[in-house]
């Protein structure tokens, strides 16, 4: 039999359901885009849009915020734990200019279904933080089998200086920063792209 495996599984588990062998079903990745925006600074939530529809609620896919940080248990350790928003104990991060608090959201947008035009679309951004909205409009042409990764401008030197991926587990969407191919700055936040690295993305039936 043949074996499927979700390509975001650590952070859509209630989508993509993990390794299986039993009957399921696939689609080639290229139907797909995987949408991120990671910053130091805090993010309360946020609203993806490609060519102003409103994506990552209902059936267009899943958002889900996440934590990434340096635990005090491994302080030898070069990679940032990446947490669901109910995992996190800040109290257990170790903070330092190398490895501060990244917080953002992901999203996989799932164009199999025709709900949403994953190919040749424009990505838009609301960002919410304490209190404030900011509209990023990034003139970015989506692709169907691409990640995309949103980054504030302020943190691209940062970013942009992980070799490896930073996170544990690893997260496909964080794959070697510092090879992933960038697009250009928008409203003061920065779009790097590489592609996804599965071949195809299967569902349970």
């Amino acid at each position: 039999m043949r074996k499927k495996c979700s390509l975001l599984a650590v952070l859509i588990v209630s989508c993509i359901l993990g390794c299986y062998e039993d009957d399921g079903i696939c689609y080639d990745s290229k139907r797909f885009v995987s949408l991120s925006i990671v910053s130091t600074s805090s993010i309360d939530s946020v609203q993806f849009f490609l060519n102003n529809q409103r994506i990552c609620v209902g059936n267009t896919g899943i958002d889900q915020k996440m934590v990434m940080c340096k635990e005090k248990s491994r302080e030898t350790s070069d990679a940032m734990r990446l947490m669901l928003l109910s995992e996190v104990n800040l109290n257990n991060c170790d903070r330092s200019e190398e490895y501060p608090i990244w917080t953002g959201f992901d999203c996989l947008v799932n164009g199999a279904f025709d709900t949403v035009k994953v190919d040749s679309s424009k990505l838009s951004v609301n960002v919410f933080s304490n209190g404030r909205k900011t509209i990023i409009e990034t003139g970015f042409v989506v692709l169907g089998g691409l990640q995309v990764n949103v980054i504030p401008e302020q943190d691209t030197t940062l970013w942009f200086g992980y070799k490896e991926n930073p996170a544990i587990p690893q997260h496909e969407a964080f794959e070697s920063p510092a090879k992933s191919n960038r697009n250009g700055c928008f409203e003061g936040y920065c779009v790097a792209t590489f592609p996804i690295a599965r071949k195809e993305v299967c569902y349970d039936k």
